[in-house]
């Protein structure tokens, strides 16, 4: 497989999906999750926090797939693969 290197405006809209991404599933969590919040959820994004803070670098791959319907009704998607190192 080819591998692709982002341009400066690729990593921003990779980085504003991943963000989206983890917003959308973070509030899905906390709305199926009501008011009882996992006690251990701290402990454990901390810990996540300071491995990947502890590394000297890390790589992302992304799958992005967007769907576009234009005026005129028709669908389109528009696939892409991407790699932050």
């Amino acid at each position: 497989m080819k591998q692709k290197y982002l341009t400066t405006r690729g990593l921003r809209q990779v980085l504003l999906v991943t963000s989206l991404a983890a917003g959308f599933g973070l509030s899905a969590g906390t709305a199926l999750a009501g008011d009882a919040i996992n006690p251990h959820a701290d402990e454990i994004l901390r810990a996540m926090s300071d491995h990947l803070g502890s590394t000297r670098s890390f790589t992302v791959e992304a799958d992005i797939s967007n769907e576009v319907i234009t005026s005129d009704g028709q669908k389109l998607q528009l696939n892409s693969y991407a790699t932050v190192a």
